[in-house]
């Protein structure tokens, strides 16, 4: 992979909660297009399970500066910055806005369930395991590798020690693994392999 300058590599912000989208503005705001991607069915997912409940910190300290950036160009409505919100507020009056802006909202994807592969001595390399199809077909996000080797269902990527959290764990601790690329057992699939559909 041939990178010019550090702008042209691809990155991935893992969740669109406040952390993630925050992370996703500063990195639109630098003029790089994140891939972000949410397990849930919508941003802050995981703020309304709780929606009901009164956060403990104002708004003030609940809205990121390079959010703030974004959203000032939308004619968003700052909320009042003592007032504590709840988690369903929060995701209304913040979040779903700051994902509509276009620089996040192009490559938002929720109901990402995905898995990222794994080494057993460093993070080289992250592969994503797309819901789509199963399997690592991406490119790796940081470099490196073809992206056409798969793992969960194909070969574990050249370079790769492990293909799944579980197998990088298993190998750590001296174990054959969990037996990514390969046919998994039942006991490997019901522990949560990344391959357990066989």
């Amino acid at each position: 992979m041939n990178i010019a300058s550090p702008l042209d590599l691809p990155v991935a912000v893992i969740g669109a909660g406040p952390v993630g989208l925050a992370a996703a503005a500063h990195l639109a705001s630098r003029g790089l297009r994140p891939l972000v991607l949410e397990k849930g069915a919508s941003v802050g997912a995981a703020l309304l399970e709780w929606g009901h409940v009164r956060v403990f910190s104002p708004w003030r300290y609940n809205v990121d500066e390079a959010a703030r950036g974004l959203l000032g160009r939308t004619g968003w409505c700052v909320p009042d910055p003592d007032w504590l919100p709840t988690g369903g507020e929060i995701v209304r009056d913040y979040l779903a806005p700051l994902a509509a802006v276009p620089e996040i909202a192009s490559n938002l994807k929720l109901a990402s369930n995905l898995k990222l592969g794994a080494t057993v001595k460093a993070a080289r390399e992250v592969y994503l395991v797309l819901p789509e199809t199963g399997v690592c077909n991406a490119a790796p996000s940081a470099g490196g590798g073809d992206g056409a080797s798969g793992c969960c269902g194909g070969p574990v990527p050249e370079g790769v020690d492990a293909c799944c959290v579980d197998d990088a764990v298993a190998k750590e601790l001296g174990d054959a693994g969990c037996g990514c690329g390969e046919r998994v057992s039942e006991p490997a699939a019901a522990a949560g392999c990344c391959r357990s559909a066989a």
